[in-house]
């Protein structure tokens, strides 16, 4: 879902950290690893936080670049995905 209404991501907003135009939350590994397979680079993001997630970019075939964040949370819960995903998109 994209941001303020912006489709394409236009890099640092101010705060110092990049927007997330798309989030998937994929809880069951077979899933993840589908999502993965739509982005060729993926970087590690949060690696020595309890939740780490990827970070990548997708491209829109009219040109449009989407940043995306990709998460497996640790198990199946609304709760604890809300709340990282709160802290992720800056909903601290």
């Amino acid at each position: 879902m994209p941001r303020s209404g912006a489709a394409e991501s236009s890099g640092d907003d101010g705060d110092g950290i990049d927007p997330i135009d798309v989030l998937i939350v994929a809880a069951i590994p077979l899933e993840h690893e589908a999502a993965k397979a739509g982005i060729e680079d993926w970087t590690l993001c949060d690696e020595d936080d309890p939740h780490p997630y990827l970070r990548g970019e997708y491209r829109c075939s009219d040109g449009r670049r989407l940043s995306v964040a990709l998460a497996r949370p640790v198990r199946m819960s609304g709760r604890p995905t809300g709340a990282w995903g709160s802290t992720t998109l800056g909903g601290e």
